[in-house]
């Protein structure tokens, strides 16, 4: 059988770095003393390996991350105010699992977009779902959503974001509609699906953004009580790198 048969087959099959594996496997030398059954293995291990890396780089493309980071080029400044221990546990996903959140605080330019594109990147190299968005978009979302009637459909579509990266929150009073809103989104992802908050604003402090109280306390509640907090520290990143952090 030609190797040209054998790479139609896989096409086929769709199988497509198969080829690129057999050809691979035609330099190794002695490769007819290697079992068929290992042979054929590493062929798999070639193809499943190739179909996650792929799978990796669109997630990554998907979330509209600002930054393609990850854990090595985190700067640990003593004057970040950052705990090692803290965010390697982090970028395990175990909070992924459970639901939780994570806040990020800090001041413009400290590096929260920057940190959680880390985790971002991290998620999406776990084959988790990351969206990032900017909290006035969102809203603005939801609005044009209700009079086009894809609300619900949006609601839906958010829903099954396994993290949601939401930039700039508490950046401006929210009116009593983006405050339902607020209310209903954090409701659907409660205790389900993850979301970090990046904040200029401290989190002591939220409580003032919403127009209504009742809605105020649920939202609080289930922010406060199911995140991880860091709080960013010190002068701004942009003063001595090229990056555009927030």
């Amino acid at each position: 059988m030609s190797y040209e048969i054998v790479k139609d087959q896989c096409k086929k099959l769709k199988l497509a770095s198969l080829p690129e594996a057999l050809e691979s496997q035609k330099t190794i030398d002695n490769i007819e003393s290697i079992p068929f059954i290992e042979r054929l293995s590493n062929l798999f291990d070639y193809e499943l390996t190739s179909r996650k890396t792929k799978r990796i780089k669109s997630l990554i493309k998907n979330s509209k991350m600002k930054y393609d980071c990850d854990l090595s080029t985190i700067d640990f400044a003593d004057s970040r105010g950052l705990s090692r221990q803290q965010i390697a546990n982090l970028m395990t996903g175990s909070y992924l699992n459970l639901g939780k959140n994570i806040v990020i605080e800090g001041a413009t330019g400290t590096g929260k977009t920057y940190l959680a594109s880390a985790f971002g990147t991290q998620a999406c190299r776990q084959l988790k779902s990351v969206l990032y968005l900017r909290t006035e978009r969102l809203l603005t979302n939801l609005s044009v959503g209700k009079k086009t009637g894809d609300y619900e459909k949006l609601m839906r579509s958010l829903k099954r974001i396994d993290l949601l990266i939401l930039d700039d929150f508490g950046m401006s009073r929210y009116t009593f509609e983006q405050t339902k809103d607020l209310m209903e989104f954090i409701e659907d992802r409660n205790e389900s699906r993850s979301t970090i908050f990046l904040s200029q604003l401290a989190s002591k402090d939220w409580y003032q953004l919403f127009s209504d109280e009742t809605f105020a306390d649920a939202i609080m509640d289930r922010i406060i009580n199911n995140s991880t907090f860091i709080h960013l520290k010190g002068d701004s990143m942009r003063k001595a790198t090229n990056l555009v952090e927030k």
